[in-house]
Formats: C-alpha cells, structure tokens, sequence
C-alpha cells in the first residue's frame, strides 16, 4: 500500500469501518506506517493527531531528522480497522498541507517473534567511503546476527573518523568471536575501528 496526492483526491472516502449495527465484536489489526516529510515543527503532531482520531494506538515509533527531512515509522493498533488503506485515507489531508508521502502494510502475526534475548552494540569509526554500512551488515549477517537497530552519521570531514555508525543486533554468544573476525577484515580492508559490546556493557 502506498499513497500520494493525486491517488488520494480520487478514491472514495471510507474508513473501513463496519456499520455500527455490525461492530461487535471488533477485530483488532496492526499495521507499521511509513512517512516522510519537510521538517516542520507541526508535522509529529499532525500524524499522531490523525490516527489518534480514528482510535489508533501507537505500539513502537522511530522518527529521525535526515537532512531536512523527517522520516516517522510507526507500529501501531487500529480497533475495527481491517484495512491500511483506511489507515492512509485518514493521513490524506495532510498530504498536501505537509508535503507528506507515506504507505502503510499489515503486520503479520508473529511479525515479533525475533529471539532478542542476546543483543550485541557494534561501533565503527572510519573515513566517509561506500560500501562501509553493507560490509559491516554482511559481516553481521554472516555471523548469524539480526540487525535490530542503526544509526550513521557523516561529521565533519576535517576529523579523524568522520563516518560514525552503530549498529544493535541479535546474535548468540556463541557467535561472537566469529563478527569480531569478520569485522577484522572488514577494518583491514576499509581502515575503520571497531568495537564490540553485549548489551550489558562487557567489553567482547
């Protein structure tokens, strides 16, 4: 599902909703939201105000400034909403007000179910070059590792290391000493540093 401006003005309006002779009982669906839009300071406050209308409760955000553009992902609860697309039609307003572009999907059931029993931090520092990002991830994906979180950001490029990345994944502690040989290589070749530490805080 995904929706834009000229998609939105000639759908028919509806909210997915059953009649109210029909409504009992009420499913429950959920649904992750994607959107991305100008940074603006009334733009977190639109979304949520919008969904928080039609009874939708927000279960897991993430929203983040990317170089002007505000980009909000969103795991949420819809009572008697059966469809993202109902989802979406409530957003329609804002797509033009805001400048908004944004899709919805349905979360499968056992969409949750990765083990995060073990979680690793991964740090690497290095020179701003392509590739760093993919190579870190198949050396977490080669050791069995599920990535769980990332943030990059490029600073000044007068300083040492000016590519930051952090990585949180899902990997077993029998898998350990195998990421940290792969990162060796992937420092070898790229002339980054890394560093490696279980969720509570052990130096691995």
């Amino acid at each position: 599902m995904g929706l834009d401006l000229e998609s939105a003005r000639s759908r028919p309006r509806h909210l997915g909703v059953r009649p109210a002779a029909a409504r009992v009982p009420l499913a429950m669906a959920r649904f992750t939201l994607h959107a991305v839009a100008p940074n603006r300071p009334d733009v977190v406050a639109a979304v949520t105000q919008s969904l928080a209308d039609i009874g939708c409760n927000l279960e897991d955000s993430r929203i983040s400034l990317l170089h002007g553009q505000l980009s909000i992902v969103l795991a949420l609860e819809a009572l008697g909403i059966s469809d993202g697309t109902a989802v979406e039609e409530a957003l329609t307003p804002l797509l033009e007000e805001l400048a908004l572009q944004l899709f919805v999907r349905p979360i499968p059931d056992g969409g949750d179910d990765l083990d995060l029993g073990n979680l690793v931090e991964i740090s690497v520092r290095g020179a701003d070059r392509p590739g760093t990002v993919a190579r870190v991830a198949r050396a977490v994906a080669a050791a069995g590792g599920s990535i769980v979180d990332l943030a990059g950001q490029v600073v000044a490029q007068d300083t040492a290391s000016p590519s930051r990345l952090e990585i949180t994944a899902a990997l077993a502690p029998q898998a350990v000493p195998r990421l940290r040989a792969a990162l060796e290589d992937v420092a070898t070749d790229l002339g980054v540093t890394w560093d490696v530490r279980e969720r509570s805080g052990r130096a691995t």
